[in-house]
């Protein structure tokens, strides 16, 4: 969102250093909207000062395709993105889902390749899903590269699975399709905000959702109750949704 003059960009250093100074920040926000998309809501406040967003081209990020041989070579093969875990432990699905959900989307066709993102914080969890399902998909670990090779492999993928992470903002820039397991995360809040009609969001609502806590405080049956109500088939089902619509868009 380029900033299109001095005045704009002076009313929007106002427009934050009076949120930071005020006691009655939540009523002063309530007069400008009562959007509760994070995405929207600023939309909505950078219109009123002025400042406004470009149209991004088809071709944005074109030069970061990754260097990596195997990717550029597989032809018509699908390649599904798989990002397993967010900021917080409240926000992974369950290691056995994955695994469950992984090998049924890989008995529709052989022609799948499956790309595990994962960063430092995740690495454990993300590296225990791909050491199991390694041998019976073909599929790669993305981790420790740049952030530009890191953006460039989610531009490879057709379709991505995702808990809600950054990632999901970053394929909605590039028009991937998308299904978000949200767990404790509200997606009328956090959903991206460009082609939002590219995703399908999975969301449980329980009686201690959405949540803001790193590791779930319940105990019990009742631990990650959020994560647990959604099961293979739901994500399953949405996948198979996704993959016939990407699969005519290409015959288009």
């Amino acid at each position: 969102m380029p900033v299109k003059n001095k005045f704009s960009f002076f009313l929007f250093k106002l427009y934050v250093s009076l949120i930071k100074k005020t006691s009655q920040k939540n009523v002063f926000i309530e007069k400008i909207s009562n959007e509760k998309n994070h995405y929207r809501y600023y939309e909505i406040i950078f219109q009123k000062i002025g400042i406004f967003k470009e149209i991004l081209p088809d071709n944005i990020l074109w030069y970061l395709e990754p260097n990596f041989l195997v990717l550029n070579k597989i032809g018509n093969k699908k390649i599904i993105g798989i990002n397993l875990a967010g900021n917080t432990i409240t926000n992974r699905w369950l290691y056995d889902r994955w695994i469950s959900l992984i090998l049924k989307i890989s008995g529709i066709s052989r022609d799948f390749v499956f790309l595990f993102f994962s960063d430092l914080k995740n690495y454990d969890f993300v590296n225990s899903v791909y050491e199991k399902i390694k041998g019976e998909v073909s599929s790669f670990l993305i981790y420790d590269v740049s952030i530009k090779k890191w953006i460039g492999y989610v531009k490879k993928c057709d379709i991505i699975i995702s808990v809600d992470s950054s990632i999901i903002h970053i394929a909605s820039i590039l028009k991937k399709s998308c299904i978000v397991i949200s767990g404790p995360v509200d997606p009328n809040i956090t959903e991206p905000y460009f082609n939002r009609n590219l995703f399908k969001f999975i969301y449980k609502k329980v009686s201690c959702s959405p949540c803001n806590y790193y590791a779930c405080p319940n105990k019990g049956d009742e631990n990650m109750i959020c994560m647990k109500n959604i099961d293979v088939e739901e994500v399953f089902k949405l996948f198979l949704e996704a993959y016939e619509n990407n699969s005519d868009n290409n015959k288009n």
